[in-house]
């Protein structure tokens, strides 16, 4: 338990790093290709990677709703449009 509090603040560290921002601008890229793929479940993984490596700069919860739109098995019902947002 003594290492992992240690590392603690060389997460936090990382956390706001520019390395953390440019790893979520290349999945935001990479989720827009698969998307464009309609590669539907991967967009969702990306956008969730996306949303952990930008953490330190906006809270995961502010990229839910893009990721819950790629959750559903078929197209996301339009009464949900307006909770993604």
């Amino acid at each position: 338990s003594a290492l992992l509090a240690a590392s603690a603040p060389a997460l936090d560290v990382r956390k706001f790093s520019p390395q953390g921002l440019g790893a979520a601008a290349l999945a935001l890229r990479n989720a827009a290709d698969m998307m464009l793929d309609e590669d539907w479940e991967s967009a969702m993984g990306e956008l969730e990677v996306a949303a952990v490596s930008s953490e330190g700069f906006l809270p995961p919860a502010s990229m839910q709703g893009l990721i819950d739109l790629f959750a559903y098995e078929e197209a996301m019902p339009s009464c949900e449009w307006q909770s993604a947002k």
